[in-house]
């Protein structure tokens, strides 16, 4: 399984160098979208909230920032719009190198800008040596 993600992610890095993904001058990211669960590491960051609604309302969430992209993080498909994130009991804070194991969805914010949603099924904190 973990070879096969890796395949996906060399596979979208390998499209987006050879095409020249550019968006608006940028580089643009290619997230590895596979159905059912998925395992992603990354560090824990708050930054400003998709915007969902208009006019959009001011909201700092949780992000999971990966090689292969940023993932805007909920939890039964609610975002987390706190100062900490509580999975079963255990509170989580910004900069935590965490794993995490769930579900992507792909979403468009009221501008027609797509982000990618993370659906908490598990978290743990990596511990670092």
């Amino acid at each position: 399984m973990k070879s096969t993600k890796f395949f996906i992610l060399l596979l979208a890095l390998f499209s987006c160098s050879n095409y020249s993904c550019k968006e608006n001058g940028k580089e643009k990211v290619e997230y590895p979208i596979v159905s059912g669960e998925q395992t992603f590491v990354g560090k824990l960051t708050i930054k400003g909230a998709p915007a969902t609604t208009s006019p959009p309302l001011p909201c700092a969430i949780f992000w999971l920032e990966t090689t292969s992209g940023d993932y805007a993080l909920t939890v039964n498909s609610h975002q987390i719009c706190n100062e900490k994130l509580t999975v079963d009991d255990v509170e989580y804070s910004m900069d935590d190198e965490v794993e995490i194991i769930g579900t992507v969805t792909v979403q468009q914010d009221i501008y027609s800008k797509e982000y990618f949603t993370l659906d908490i099924k598990t978290i743990r904190t990596l511990i670092s040596n």
